[in-house]
């Protein structure tokens, strides 16, 4: 039909960068942004979540990512408070010796999970540009934001 254009923005072409049990990194090069979905991980154990999330910052780094979109609302722990502090430090400790500016997090109504999560950005001291979102579209406008 000539003259009749289409109105839609094509997928982005995702590469994938790490697989396992626990969760699939995906990476769009063209916005620069990792894709970190989180599943329960209540099947898991801590060392398991702890590797999965050290293959990540090995990739932020591997791969100079500025741009970090985490899906956590579907994640429940079953670790001890102490024990999820002390990993979430060190890995924001990690994140430290790269150039990641940007986190964007989908967050679910859980507070004392989201209490946690807050705790540990305050203790690691990590300045980097953080915020809890409701959705993804609204999360994703802000990470493709200079």
């Amino acid at each position: 039909m000539a003259g009749c254009l289409l109105n839609f923005e094509p997928a982005p072409l995702l590469m994938i960068i790490l697989q396992n049990s626990l969760t699939q990194l995906e990476y769009d090069p063209s916005t620069d942004i990792l894709y970190l979905d989180w599943p329960d991980t209540s099947l898991f154990t801590l060392e398991e979540v702890k590797g999965t999330l050290q293959d990540t910052v090995k990739a932020i780094k591997d791969y100079d990512i500025k741009k970090l979109f985490m899906d956590s609302s579907q994640r429940e722990m079953n670790f001890y408070d102490a024990e999820f502090l002390e990993v979430m430090q060190e890995i924001a400790y990690s994140l430290l010796d790269t150039r990641l500016a940007k986190i964007a997090r989908i967050t679910t109504t859980d507070h004392y999970r989201e209490q946690k999560v807050q705790e540990a950005q305050a203790r690691a001291g990590i300045h980097l540009q953080v915020r809890s979102f409701a959705d993804k579209e609204t999360a994703l406008e802000w990470l493709k934001d200079a």
